[in-house]
């Protein structure tokens, strides 16, 4: 996980170009960079606007950001985080900046083999986690490089990477940016950090005859831009950025599109994604506009007409039978855990114990964890790969359950040694788990270090004969808290849903942190 491992000057550049980041990643709750307030745009764009894209086609698109509201010429580091639709997959990836910020390799690269003028770091160092449907990208100028920044161009963006993809079937293909961070000074104030958000790309492949074969009339490419044939223009439908549950009705006969937004949604501050047939539509894919009033939206066809639709959106009336419902069986909308328990169900850590009779997912929140079921959700949350364990180490192997023994003994054999035993070399994989043993699989999962000198306040610290370092360590993250009554409760047994809500809050510290620091 670290971009050179053998280098600690430059994780130490990293860190201090950065350090100023850490502390407000940590604290924003759905995104790494949805706290600063300066928000810029900026646009995905393919290389071959008259690529025609169907299942099995490789291409590339290019990912800007736009420097306009901030008027500057330079940007000196950026994160870029996102997804692509499950019909992509991402092959390649690259930093699409200046030729000349030349290209240190990540990972294990020989001192003896870098090149002199490596030594004095006057390039820019990238590393891409970007593959499969994850786009994952972070970038940093090195200070007094300003020469080797990357440029804005003539129309106010800067280019920043590049991403080969190819179409693993046919429908919508979509690129999705979540809140990104681009900076433009190589000081760390705040304000030199800016929120890159709204940044999208969808475009629908060939269009599909009944037998399965390609329709030759074309299709939609180049952003949601160019489709073969002398067409009008015409939008088959759009989506709200950043909002889930939003409905759209559009009146071909009248061309009106209607949207309803939830309540509370900010109409002055709102983006869209079009999918349209047309060379080009006037409020492009990711743009903010207001919408407090209608808006025009005209799309001109490959015939050069315009076709113009009036945009109208508003809050939605909730009616009696309209109020908003969880996912859950036994977790209901509103609990103090449910937001934390669904981020650990979306990234797949956990999959509920079947669902009821109306299709909702069974989690059993107040049923206490056994040691073993801790194990699985920390090896899943941390994302090791458990295919090549088939038994621990332990002496009471045999008691786990069969499903279990990979995730025990892949924590066990991590160098995070995430999951221990007894010291009888017992792991007793059916007994509950404790509040201070699993505050202890907490920290060790995600590397956090202990406490050395731990001040514990709680009214029962001399209870915590051998947890006091881990307790400190995760009440000084937020990670836990102890009751009303100045208690901690380090030997009371823990339920699903406060372990749950535990390594989702861990998890987020973990990604804000690593993610910084590579």
């Amino acid at each position: 996980m670290k971009l050179i491992n053998k280098f600690v000057s430059i994780t130490i550049i990293l860190a201090m170009l950065f350090s100023m980041c850490v502390v407000a990643t940590v604290s924003a709750e759905s995104t790494f960079y949805s706290v600063y307030a300066n928000e810029i745009g900026g646009k995905i764009e393919l290389e071959d606007a008259e690529i025609k894209i169907e299942n099995g086609t490789t291409f590339k698109v290019y990912v800007y950001a736009d420097m306009n509201s901030v008027e500057k010429a330079k940007v000196t580091a950026f994160h870029l985080l996102g997804s692509v639709s499950s019909n992509l997959e991402i092959v390649d990836s690259g930093f699409a900046a200046n030729e000349a910020i030349l290209n240190l390799e990540a990972t294990d690269t020989p001192a003896a083999d870098i090149p002199a003028d490596y030594q004095d770091f006057e390039t820019m160092l990238h590393n891409s986690k970007t593959t499969g449907t994850t786009i994952d990208f972070t970038a940093v100028v090195f200070k007094n490089t300003e020469n080797n920044a990357i440029d804005v161009d003539e129309d106010g963006f800067a280019k920043l990477i590049w991403i080969e993809l190819k179409a693993k079937g046919n429908g919508t293909y979509k690129i999705n940016l979540d809140d990104s961070f681009v900076k433009y000074d190589f000081t760390t104030e705040d304000t030199k950090k800016l929120c890159m958000t709204g940044v999208s790309f969808s475009k629908s492949s060939l269009p599909m005859g009944d037998d399965g074969t390609t329709v030759p009339s074309g299709t939609v490419t180049g952003g949601g831009g160019y489709i073969s044939g002398k067409k009008d223009g015409k939008i088959h439908d759009v989506e709200v950025d950043k909002i889930d549950d939003a409905t759209v009705t559009i009146d071909e006969e009248n061309k009106i599109i209607k949207i309803e937004v939830p309540e509370g949604t900010d109409l002055a501050n709102l983006s869209f994604t079009f999918d349209y047939d047309g060379k080009e539509i006037s409020v492009k894919n990711g743009e903010i506009v207001d919408v407090t009033e209608p808006i025009e939206v005209k799309v001109t066809g490959t015939n050069n007409k315009e076709t113009t639709y009036s945009l109208e959106v508003a809050h939605k009336v909730a009616g009696p039978d309209d109020a908003e419902e969880g996912i859950f069986a036994d977790v209901e909308l509103g609990r103090w855990s449910y937001d934390m328990i669904k981020d650990m169900y979306d990234e797949g850590i956990i999959h509920g114990y079947g669902k009821d009779e109306n299709g909702k997912i069974i989690i059993k929140p107040d049923d206490e964890i056994s040691r073993e079921e801790a194990a699985k959700i920390s090896v899943s949350a941390y994302g090791l790969d458990v295919s090549a364990y088939a038994e621990t180490t332990f002496d009471d192997n045999d008691l786990i359950d069969s499903w279990a023994v990979p995730y025990v003994a892949a924590g066990a054999a991590h160098p995070n040694k995430m999951v221990k035993g007894y010291p009888d070399n017992t792991f007793k994989p059916f007994i509950h788990i404790t509040r201070e043993e699993l505050v202890a699989l907490v920290i060790s999962t995600f590397g956090f270090g202990i406490d050395e000198n731990p001040e514990i306040k709680f009214a029962d610290a001399d209870e915590m004969t051998w947890s006091a370092p881990y307790i400190s360590k995760a009440v000084n993250l937020g990670i836990v808290v102890g009751y009303e009554d100045g208690t901690f409760r380090p030997k009371q047994y823990v339920t699903r849903e406060e372990a749950l809500t535990e390594f989702d809050r861990a998890l987020i510290i973990y990604k804000s942190l690593t993610a910084m620091a590579e």
